[in-house]
C-alpha cells in the first residue's frame, strides 16, 4: 500500500490518535502560528470517491457557516500574523462571487497579513469565472490549486467529476488572464479502467499546460463512499498494486525530467514554487485551523473541531467549536514528527531533528529499521536519514516502524 494514497488538504482531514475532551478554547500566550488553514465544505457535487467533509452547496447553510467562521476567528488571538494561508474544503470556489467576496474580508477583519508570502485557495475546474478569479486576487490570494484529476473522459466519469478535460485548460488560461502566477494542479493515478498509457498522456497534458506545481495521488477507495461501496460490492475492481506502483514510479521520473522536483512523496513544483503551507504541516509547524472538521496543531497539542456543520454553528454561538484536544508526550511527538518529516524528500537531519523535537535520531532507528536501512529502502549516512527511491512506492509500510 502507498503511503500517496493520503492526501493532507490542510488540517481538516488530519488523523487525530485518541483525543481527549477538553473544555477550554485558550491559545499559549508565547506561540507563534506559521499557517492558517479555513474550511469551506462546500462542493458543487460530491465525487465518488470523496470521504473529506464536505456537503452540497446550499445558499442558505453558506451564509450560516460565513457567520459561523466569523465569530470563531473573533475567538483567536489579535496578534496572530500567519505565513501562509490555505483555503480548502470541499471546493471553496463553489460559493458564490459575494460569498468569496465577503469570506476574505472576514479573513482580513481577523489576521494581519504582515508576515504572509503564501495564499492558497482550492479550486474545481469550471467553478470559477472572471469575476471570481479577480475577487481572488483582490482579496490578496496568490497561489490556485486546482482539482484536475484526469484529462481523461472516462476516468472522470468513474470518479464522478462534474468537469471535463477542456475544463481545466480554461480555467488554467483565466487564471494566467487575472494575473496568477503559481498555479498548482492535482492528479489522481491508479483509476479503475486506467493504463499506464492514460497516466503516462495526463502527466504529459498537465507538464505542458505548464503549472508551477503538480500532485500526485494514488486514487484510495473510502469504505463510506460510492466507489468504496461499489468496490466491496465486486462491482468495480481496483487497479493491481503492482500497477499502481508502476505508475507512481512512472511520475517521479518523468515529472523531474519535465522540470518539476520532487519536494515530497506526491508533490512536485519548479524552483521556488514548493507549497510553504504544506511543507509547514510536514515539519510539525504550528499551525491553526478553522471551521467545521478543522484541526490545529499548537505547540505540541492538536485539537480538532466538530465534524457536523449545524453542531459547529451551534457552538460557535455559545463558546468554542473545538471538540478534542491532546498532547503527545516527548517520545511520541518525536516518532510523529519522523513519519510526517520523512515524506519530504530531503529527509531529516539530526541536528535539525534534535533542535525541533528534543530526541536523537538516532534513538528512534531501531533494529527493523536498520536493517530496512541495509535493504536500501532508507538511505542513512549517519547524518540525513530519507526515504530511497527504491522505498517510496511502500513508504506506508516503512514509517509504521517509527510508531512503534
Amino acid at each position: 500500500m502507498l503511503i500517496i494514497r493520503v492526501k493532507r488538504r490542510g488540517a481538516a482531514i488530519a488523523k487525530p490518535f485518541d483525543f481527549a475532551r477538553r473544555s477550554r478554547y485558550i491559545l499559549h500566550e508565547t506561540m507563534t502560528t506559521v499557517s492558517l488553514y479555513i474550511h469551506v465544505p462546500f462542493c458543487v457535487k460530491k465525487c465518488a470517491y470523496c470521504d473529506f467533509n464536505s456537503v452540497v452547496y446550499r445558499h442558505d447553510i453558506a451564509q450560516t457557516y460565513l457567520a459561523a467562521l466569523d465569530r470563531e476567528m473573533g475567538m483567536r488571538r489579535t496578534d496572530f500574523a500567519p505565513e501562509t494561508i490555505f483555503i480548502g474544503g470541499g471546493t471553496p470556489t463553489a460559493l458564490f462571487a459575494e460569498e468569496l467576496r465577503a469570506l476574505l474580508r472576514i479573513i482580513r477583519k481577523h489576521f494581519a497579513f504582515d508576515c504572509l508570502r503564501e495564499f492558497t485557495v482550492e479550486a474545481n475546474p469550471a467553478t470559477i469565472d472572471e469575476a471570481k478569479a479577480d475577487i481572488l486576487k483582490d482579496g490578496g490570494v496568490n497561489r490556485i490549486s486546482i482539482g484536475a484529476q484526469s484529462f481523461h473522459a472516462p476516468l472522470l466519469k468513474t470518479l464522478g467529476r462534474i468537469h471535463t478535460g477542456q475544463d481545466v485548460h480554461d480555467t488554467c488560461a483565466l487564471l494566467r488572464k487575472a494575473g496568477f502566477g503559481s498555479v498548482s494542479l492535482d492528479l489522481i493515478f491508479s483509476i479503475p479502467g486506467e493504463t499506464l498509457e492514460m497516466w503516462a498522456a495526463d502527466l504529459r497534458e498537465a507538464c505542458d499546460m505548464g503549472p508551477e506545481h503538480i500532485s500526485a495521488y494514488c486514487l484510495t477507495y473510502e469504505p463510506e463512499t460510492p466507489l468504496g461501496r461499489d468496490t466491496l460490492a465486486g462491482r468495480i475492481a481496483p487497479l493491481p498494486e503492482e500497477l499502481e506502483a508502476e505508475m507512481y514510479v512512472d511520475a517521479i521520473d518523468y515529472l523531474p525530467s519535465r522540470g518539476y522536483a520532487q519536494y515530497e512523496i506526491s508533490n512536485f513544483a519548479k524552483p521556488g514554487f514548493e507549497c510553504a503551507h504544506n511543507i509547514a504541516y510536514w515539519l510539525n509547524r504550528n499551525s491553526l485551523g478553522i471551521g467545521v472538521g478543522a484541526f490545529s496543531y499548537i505547540d505540541g497539542a492538536r485539537s480538532s473541531n466538530a465534524r457536523d456543520i449545524a453542531e459547529y454553528v451551534a457552538l460557535t454561538k455559545s463558546g468554542s467549536p473545538k471538540v478534542f484536544e491532546e498532547t503527545l508526550d516527548k517520545e511520541n511527538a518525536a516518532r510523529e514528527a519522523a513519519t510526517l518529516g520523512l515524506r519530504m524528500r530531503g529527509g531529516l537531519e539530526r541536528g535539525d531533528f534534535r533542535r525541533r523535537t528534543g530526541v536523537e535520531l538516532d534513538a528512534l532507528i531501531n533494529d527493523e529499521i536498520k536493517d530496512l536501512i541495509n535493504q536500501g529502502f532508507f538511505e542513512y549516512d549517519g547524518k540525513i536519514l530519507r526515504i530511497s527511491k527504491k522505498g517510496l512506492p511502500v513508504t506506508d509500510s516503512l514509517l509504521v516502524h517509527f510508531m512503534k
